[in-house]
């Protein structure tokens, strides 16, 4: 029995949890175990010279698996002193206006029943996005520069790991130089994996019109994301 819900009838919705529940916590508990090698065996890397100059790595933040995944450039100072990339308000407000929107949206079209049952934490309808955001270099490159090509291919094996085990089906690289690291990795990636590269959200203030770049930014997450998951009715 569920703490404060102890007067809750048993219902269909119950049964469905209890249902879920052990597959569900075999299924965390296996990616979960696999996330915990990836991070274990890339936590050592020397393959190039930025592990000279970080503090920790910077592997990821978010859900994995993954729905829609970010990736960024490199690892600023304070992800270096934390090991968690952040996440600064122009991306907050992107998301807040693409996949929270998306989740808010889907959640209101669930009957009565499945809107318990995803309060519950039982996604069987598969309606919510999940999201994480990655670098396309888990260092942090001195002075916060670009990391230079051999700093990306240095470390492509490990962002194409970190790939499979979210296993999106969107990619959104937020820059130039998340697409480049992209790119390196288009022949290794599962075909069905869509990429949709966009401006890193800073570059928006470098702009005469910051609002507008921010609104096309929108409107091309959105249109991708209609055109993936609402196709494929998640």
């Amino acid at each position: 029995m569920r703490p404060g819900n102890h007067n809750l009838p048993s219902t269909a919705v119950d049964r469905e949890v209890k249902a879920l529940e052990e597959p569900m916590q075999s299924v965390r508990s296996t990616h979960q175990a696999r996330l915990v090698d990836h991070i274990q065996s890339w936590s050592n890397c020397a393959a190039c010279a930025l592990h000279n100059s970080a503090k920790r790595k910077v592997f990821y933040r978010g859900m994995v698996p993954c729905d829609i995944m970010f990736i960024g450039k490199s690892p600023d100072e304070h992800e270096d002193d934390t090991g968690i990339p952040s996440i600064g308000n122009g991306l907050k407000e992107i998301i807040r206006a693409t996949i929270d929107a998306h989740n808010a949206e889907t959640f209101l079209g669930l009957s009565k029943d499945a809107q318990i049952a995803a309060c519950f934490g039982v996604h069987s309808q598969g309606y919510k996005l999940q999201w994480c955001i990655t670098n396309s270099v888990c260092c942090y490159a001195p002075d916060g520069r670009e990391p230079d090509r051999d700093e990306l291919a240095a470390c492509s094996p490990r962002l194409a790991e970190f790939v499979y085990l979210c296993n999106p089906k969107l990619i959104i690289t937020l820059g130039r130089v998340a697409d480049k690291a992209y790119m390196k990795l288009l022949s290794h990636l599962p075909e069905n994996i869509r990429q949709l590269p966009v401006p890193h959200p800073t570059a928006f203030y470098n702009k005469e019109d910051p609002d507008l770049e921010k609104k096309k930014m929108i409107l091309s997450i959105n249109s991708a994301i209609k055109n993936i998951f609402r196709a494929q009715n998640v």
